[in-house]
């Protein structure tokens, strides 16, 4: 066998093992939970309690807080749960944790932070968190 065909063979098994992890990936999944982010840069502080969604209320550049969400993991295995954030508020939030593991029935607080940059502009800043649950 000759260099060149060794070398695409290293490729393609390459490719295969990415979309192989993808698809894996993707049907893994049992459940998933979106919730709605927002924030506003103002030129205050300001608080927005809700608890139907991820809201931060309004915050000046150079700002920063957190809000924590409780996780409970409702089913009878152990689940794997991954973190993704999108949307232009995403840049400006962050989690310790963005994959972990929770037991059957144990619950778990989930802290999310928000830092605004000092160059933001002022204004309303949106996006989702999506929570994937796979079974572990």
């Amino acid at each position: 066998m000759g260099k060149k065909q060794i070398i695409f063979l290293f490729i393609l098994a390459i490719i295969v093992g990415i979309l192989l992890a993808i698809v894996i990936f993707r049907f893994s999944i049992i459940d998933k939970e979106e919730i709605e982010m927002f924030v506003t840069v103002g030129d205050h502080y300001g608080m927005d309690v809700s608890t139907d969604k991820l809201t931060f209320g309004m915050m000046p550049p150079s700002g920063g807080g957190f809000r924590v969400m409780n996780l409970t993991n409702v089913r009878n295995s152990k689940m794997i749960v991954n973190i993704i954030k999108e949307g232009d508020i995403a840049r400006f939030v962050s989690f310790e944790n963005y994959s972990f593991k929770i037991k059957s029935r144990e619950s778990r607080e989930v802290k999310a932070n928000i830092a605004i940059p000092e160059n933001a502009s002022y204004g309303n800043y949106s996006g989702k968190l999506t929570f994937y649950f796979r079974l572990y």
